[in-house]
């Protein structure tokens, strides 16, 4: 028997020999009102080839079928899919046949005269089925859900771990590999103390288990021990996830390394610990600034040298700068718009600016050397800026006090030293004997180098005390030596000194007096610590947009101990070369070289001699105008 199937009908397959039963079958599930379509099979090959066609809903056999069985039958369906329903329908009565088909797999045993069982029996079984469907269904998709999320786990840097509401571990990632002792217990709980830090075992325990217990999130860092032996630090998180009722199915966990983190942290906080104890400890007042001007942090030199109060900080720069009514050193209005830490929030850097404060309430100035820096990101922009005020009342008292000094030293010894030369020269114009002349030039000697001394004194001083300007001009350096030299030949044995300066040598940007002071220094001193008649250089050369200028000796050469101080301020050397004088020809030579932007330096060898050698800036204009000869 053969029936046509037709859309959302029962697709029934009816393993039955007999058609009058198979018609009787029908027709009890139609009058039930279940709408079927079927296909009687009566053999074993046709049983076979109907799986194979096509999907049905359900399996009706007969227990008992010639050369076939319903055992058979229902072996066969179960084989093919073991998800398929199987009603056994059988015109013999017993026990023992129905519980051996139920055992088989048989969803009922209905006896072919209590057909009224099969049409609920159907119902019964076709909801089954859809119910483990469904399950079956629902738990596909979560077996490829959790495929997927251990795909992505396993992916995943940090260590990921779920657990179940209790607490209890049922997966981690493959992150595992790189820790020791990651395992379950028997009981399945997360077995944590071969590899986490002693000092950090109970705190994470705790937290867990609070977090279990009260069924919320929880975050700790601790150290996990990794294969190598080594603690790094991570930090650990759980999440709850919760059923429609609220309450707690599931946990997420993960583990993120946060080592390098950790180290960069206490490496910032030793940082700020050393910048807060420099900060706190310098004698000068450092103040920092946010981008608007106001006051983030200031030490308490600060408070102390400034006596800015707590409402100030807020109050804007000008306004703050403006209580302190800065000067000029010369006694000038100082703009506010210029004051160095306004000018750093523009990002400028200001070098010790000499500034004179009259704080209200204070009878006396207030000397100070002010720096500002502006504070910036990498990409340039200003954060804020820093600033500090160094106080040098005390250092200008002493300068003025050294002017007062010098003044004296100028102006007192030099009018008696004056007198002692002229009656000197008298003495000398009179003596015919060869002994009193000795005496005689003995003493004008002694009087020449006296104002020397003097005039170094005299001369460092100025330089200390910045009094001196230079007067620059282009100078034509092959000129301005041989000139220079013909001018002091009464002081000079220039007949011992060789000249070698280039004609096109650019020109240099000096002042011609500080000049030939810087020249004559060098040239005196080769002079005499060298032997006599011996040779002095005086060379120079073109150096980028410099001029060298070179004045070599067959000296001695200098003490290598000397060498690292022979230009420092009333230096002597160890060897007694420079008796007679007070040490500050060279340290002069220096000043003066460095106040026109150039540097000096010495090479010696012991027997050999020395070369001192210094540079000038090329002056920006070399059309040869003003040149000094």
């Amino acid at each position: 028997m053969a029936l046509t199937f037709m859309e959302n009908a029962i697709n029934l397959l009816l393993v039955e020999d007999s058609e009058v039963d198979a018609l009787l079958v029908l027709q009890e599930l139609e009058d039930a009102g279940l709408r079927m379509e079927a296909l009687r099979v009566t053999e074993e090959s046709e049983l076979a080839q109907a799986l194979k066609d096509r999907e049905w809903s359900i399996v009706l056999g007969d227990y008992s079928l010639p050369g076939f069985s319903g055992m058979a039958a229902l072996a066969m369906v179960h084989a093919h899919d073991p998800h398929l329903p199987f009603i056994m329908v059988s015109g013999v009565r017993g026990e023992e046949f129905a519980v051996e088909a139920m055992r088989a797999g048989a969803g009922d045993f209905i006896t072919k005269d209590n057909l009224s069982r099969l049409a609920p029996a159907i119902r019964r079984e076709l909801a089954s089925r859809e119910e483990r469907r469904a399950r079956r269904k629902a738990e596909e998709e979560r077996e490829r859900s959790e495929r997927r999320f251990r795909h992505l786990a396993d992916s995943m840097p940090q260590l990921v771990w779920t657990a179940d509401a209790e607490g209890r571990v049922d997966y981690y990632n493959r992150k595992r590999e790189d820790f020791v002792g990651f395992s379950r217990n028997a009981e399945g709980h997360w077995f944590w103390t071969p590899v986490l830090h002693p000092q950090d075992l109970k705190p994470t325990l705790k937290a867990w288990s609070q977090a279990v217990e009260k069924g919320s999130a929880y975050q700790v860092a601790h150290r996990i021990k990794c294969t190598d032996g080594s603690f790094r630090w991570h930090l650990s998180r759980a999440t709850p996830v919760r059923d429609q009722q609220g309450r707690v199915v599931k946990w997420y966990g993960t583990a993120t390394d946060i080592h390098d983190l950790k180290q960069v942290e206490a490496e910032r906080e030793r940082l700020l610990a050393e910048l807060d104890a420099t900060f706190y400890s310098m004698p000068n007042a450092v103040l920092t600034y946010d981008a608007r001007g106001r006051i983030r942090r200031m030490n308490p030199a600060a408070e102390q040298l400034l006596h800015y109060t707590g409402e100030m900080k807020d109050w804007p720069m000008l306004k703050r700068k403006a209580t302190l009514r800065p000067e000029t050193p010369d006694g000038q209005p100082y703009p506010l718009k210029n004051h160095p830490a306004f000018r750093a929030l523009n990002g400028e850097t200001t070098m010790s600016e000499v500034l004179v404060y009259h704080p209200a309430g204070f009878a006396q100035p207030l000397w100070v050397a002010v720096s500002a820096s502006p504070i910036l990101t990498a990409q340039g922009i200003i954060l804020g800026a820093v600033s500090t005020v160094t106080d040098i009342t005390p250092l200008h008292e002493l300068q003025r006090e050294r002017e007062i000094y010098v003044h004296t030293i100028s102006h007192d010894l030099r009018t008696p030293l004056t007198v002692i030369h002229g009656y000197a020269q008298l003495l000398e114009a009179h003596c015919r004997d060869p002994e009193s002349r000795m005496h005689v030039e003995a003493i004008l000697k002694g009087v020449d180098n006296m104002a020397k001394m003097i005039e170094n004194l005299v001369e460092a001083a100025r330089l200390e005390g910045g009094k001196i300007v230079l007067d620059r001009i282009p100078v034509r350096v092959d000129r301005f030596l041989p000139e220079m030299l013909r001018q002091n030949s009464s002081a000079l044995d220039i007949s011992r000194i060789f000249v070698d300066v280039p004609e096109d040598l650019p020109l240099v940007n000096a002042d011609p007096a500080r000049l030939e002071r810087i020249l004559i220094n060098l040239i005196t001193n080769a002079l005499k610590y060298s032997p006599d008649e011996s040779p002095v250089d005086l060379f120079a050369r073109s150096s980028e947009r410099e001029i060298v200028i070179s004045v070599r000796d067959r000296g001695y050469g200098i003490d290598p101990e000397d060498l690292p101080h022979i230009f420092e301020r009333f230096h002597r050397s160890r060897n007694g070369q420079s008796a007679g004088s007070v040490g500050l020809g060279l340290y002069i030579t220096r000043s003066l070289v460095e106040a026109h932007g150039g540097r000096i330096w010495v090479d010696s060898r012991r027997e050999v001699g020395s070369t001192f050698s210094f540079t000038l800036p090329t002056a920006s204009d070399n059309s040869h105008e003003r040149p000094s000869l």
